[in-house]
C-alpha cells in the first residue's frame, strides 16, 4: 500500500513535535530552560558596549592608583600600569539555576591587562578575565530594570619567575578588584539612573572591535487590563500530591523537609513535612495562573529541602512548550536523590547516582485554549 508524500510529512511534523515536547518534558540535574525575557523588538533602547568598557576603564584606573599609592607607602618596589582592555564578542546567554528558574541576560566578556614593573627585574604582566552581565531583573512583573554586575575571575601571572612579591601583589590586586568592580551601576543615564525594561538581546557589532557593539532592550509592554478573568486565555497549575519513595535510605529513615515549587516565576513553600518512605501526602497549595498570552513555556520546578538548614536540596523540574498548549492534564515529577559510591578497587573515581527518592503530582488546565496561540 503507498502513502501520499503529504502522509509523510504530517507524520515526521508530528514526530518533531512528540520528541521536542519529551525532550523538555523531564527531570533532572541539568538547568532548567530560560523563561524569559524576550529578545529585543524593533525601535528600541541601546547600551553601548563602549559605554561599558569606558566605566570598567575607569575602575582599573582608580583600583592602579591606589594600588601604587599602597605599594609607596609600605615600601614595595613594584608598580602597577594599566596595559589594555580587550573586550571580546558579546552574546545572549542564559543562567544556569538548578534550583529556581532560569532567564536570558547579555554577557560582554573582557580581559583586562596589568604590567608590574619591578626595579632591576624583568616585568610581569596580571591578566583578569571579566564578565559583565547585564540583564532585565524582574521583567516578568512589568517593572523590569537593567541591572549590570561585573563578575572578575582568576587573575593570572606571566613573565619571568613568580618572586614572593609578586605573589603578595596579585592577592592583594584580586583582593581589590574583587570589591571594587562588581559597583559599576547605577549610572547617570540623561536623568534616571534607573533604565526600565521588557526584554534584552545583544548585537555584538564586528570583530576585532566590539565596543561598537551595544546591548539592546524595550521598555516593558503595559498589557490593559481586561475585564472578565474567563475571557482571558490563561494556564493554571495545581500541586496535588507529594509522596517519598523507597531511595536505599540515603538521608534519614524519617525525613524532615520543605517542598519549594515554582510554576514560572510563581512559588510556594509547604509547612515542614515529616516523611517516611512510602508516605504520600495532599499539598494545600493554592492554584498557581498565569497568563497564557506572556508566556511561551511552561516550567515546573521542584525542591526538596530537607530541614532544619535546608540542606541537602534536591531539585528537578518539568518544562511544556506553548505550541503543546503547555500540555494540559495529570503531570508525575520525580525528584532524585544523588547517591556517592567513593573509589576503591576497580573504581579510580567516585560514581554519582541519581536514585529516584519524592515524586510529586501535578495538574495543567487551560482555560480557552483556543486563545493561546
Amino acid at each position: 500500500m503507498k502513502f501520499p508524500l503529504f502522509f509523510f510529512v504530517a507524520l515526521f511534523t508530528l514526530l518533531d513535535l512528540l520528541l521536542a515536547s519529551f525532550a523538555l518534558a523531564q527531570s533532572s540535574d541539568l538547568p532548567s530552560p530560560p523563561i524569559g525575557p524576550p529578545s529585543d523588538r524593533s525601535g528600541g533602547q541601546e547600551l553601548s558596549v563602549g559605554l561599558i568598557s569606558s566605566l570598567v576603564k575607569t575602575k582599573m584606573e582608580t583600583i592602579v592608583k591606589s594600588t601604587n599609592e599602597y605599594l609607596k607607602a609600605n615600601g614595595h618596589r613594584p608598580r602597577l600600569e594599566l596595559m589594555a582592555i580587550r573586550v571580546n564578542k558579546p552574546a545572549r546567554v542564559a543562567t544556569e539555576y538548578t534550583n529556581r528558574p532560569n532567564q536570558w541576560f547579555a554577557k560582554i566578556p573582557m580581559t583586562i591587562g596589568l604590567k608590574v614593573s619591578i626595579p632591576v627585574l624583568s616585568d610581569r604582566q596580571i591578566y583578569i578575565p571579566l564578565d559583565v552581565n547585564i540583564s532585565c531583573q524582574d521583567w516578568q512583573t512589568g517593572s523590569g530594570k537593567i541591572k549590570v554586575v561585573a563578575q572578575p575571575g582568576p587573575i593570572s601571572v606571566e613573565g619571568g619567575n613568580f618572586l614572593e612579591e609578586v605573589v603578595r601583589l596579585k592577592d592583594y590586586v584580586d583582593g581589590r578588584i574583587k570589591s571594587n568592580l562588581p559597583n559599576l551601576w547605577p549610572i547617570s543615564v540623561g536623568s534616571n539612573s534607573e533604565l526600565p525594561c521588557g526584554t534584552i538581546g545583544v548585537s555584538p557589532g564586528e570583530p576585532p572591535d566590539y565596543r561598537f557593539g551595544f546591548v539592546a532592550y524595550n521598555k516593558p509592554v503595559k498589557i490593559p487590563r481586561t475585564e472578565g478573568v474567563r475571557a482571558v486565555p490563561s494556564v493554571e497549575v495545581t500541586f496535588l500530591t507529594l509522596k517519598r519513595l523507597s531511595a536505599r535510605s540515603l538521608y534519614k529513615p524519617v525525613e524532615e523537609i520543605r517542598l519549594e515549587a515554582y510554576a514560572n516565576h510563581t512559588m510556594q513553600q509547604s509547612p515542614v513535612l515529616t516523611m517516611r518512605e512510602g508516605d504520600e501526602v495532599n499539598l494545600k497549595f493554592p492554584a498557581f495562573t498565569l497568563k497564557a498570552a506572556a508566556i511561551e513555556l511552561l516550567v515546573i520546578i521542584a525542591n526538596i529541602n530537607q530541614q532544619p538548614h535546608d540542606q541537602p536540596q534536591d531539585s528537578a523540574f518539568d518544562a511544556w512548550r506553548k505550541s503543546m498548549n503547555f500540555s494540559p492534564g495529570l503531570h508525575t515529577l520525580k525528584i532524585a536523590k544523588v547517591e556517592k559510591q567513593s573509589a576503591g578497587p576497580g573504581r579510580p573515581k567516585p560514581v554519582f547516582t541519581r536514585v529516584p527518592a519524592y515524586e510529586l503530582t501535578y495538574k495543567v488546565t487551560n482555560t480557552n485554549p483556543g486563545l493561546i496561540r
